[in-house]
């Protein structure tokens, strides 16, 4: 279950007064009211089913002079389906002898947990036990996808060199080749019941599970196998 958080006014310039500073008077809104029913329109319209919220409503000008509203605070995301980043609420006060309305800014950002690297790494590099981490990231850094546990890079190489802290994409890694073509392999003929060994010849080089081409050194025939670990390849009879 994914935890919301908020942070009033962070974003905004530290010379406005905090809603804390101002003084409640008769007949008007408090300013606090109107952030309270951002924050908490806006936590109850953000998906919050996995990683973390955070909620930033902005400060009000504390000149606002408001007329009490008898009723709830109506609220509503002001022209946008956008549901992250910075987005504008508008706050209305449909009942009394002085209806009004507001528009205020809120900022939502979501963090998850992904995979990134713990320390520099070269292109070519496999990954060993401590050179990935998790690490919170707010998802609008994330724009070429992310993988979401160590295990997902299992049997990955890099493509390119990275930083330590860089979020790791799929478009940075590659397979690991683990036969090379030329090299003499194992050919595994089975089925249920049945396994036969052979010695062969890899036609190309292949990472676990890709299929390649592979001769029989004994008929020189030439057969499709699936690479299933380091000079190992299994057809299926």
């Amino acid at each position: 279950m994914g935890r919301v958080r908020n942070i009033t006014g962070l974003w905004l310039l530290a010379v406005i007064t905090p809603l804390s500073a101002q003084v409640p008077v008769k007949g008007y809104q408090t300013l606090e009211s109107i952030s309270e029913s951002v924050r908490l329109f806006v936590e109850a319209n953000v998906d919050n089913s996995a990683g973390e919220t955070v909620v930033s409503v902005g400060e009000l000008d504390r000149r606002l002079r408001l007329s009490q509203c008898d009723v709830p605070l109506q609220a509503e995301f002001a022209n946008t389906t956008r549901k992250l980043g910075n987005v504008t609420v508008a706050v209305r006060c449909s009942e009394g002898t002085k209806p009004w309305s507001l528009m205020v800014q809120a900022r939502i950002q979501h963090y998850l947990e992904v995979v990134v690297a713990a320390r520099p790494m070269a292109r070519g590099e496999q990954f060993a036990q401590g050179d990935l981490k998790l690490e919170r990231i707010d998802v609008l850094r994330l724009n070429g996808g992310y993988y979401a546990a160590v295990g997902e890079m299992e049997g990955m190489a890099l493509k390119r060199p990275v930083k330590a802290g860089s979020v790791l994409q799929s478009s940075m890694l590659s397979p690991v080749v683990v036969v090379r073509r030329g090299e003499r392999v194992t050919i595994r003929a089975h089925s249920h019941s049945v396994e036969v060994r052979m010695q062969g010849e890899a036609m190309q080089a292949g990472a676990v599970g890709e299929v390649i081409q592979v001769k029989n050194i004994s008929s020189k025939q030439i057969v499709d196998a699936e690479v299933s670990a380091p000079g190992v390849v299994s057809v299926r009879i």
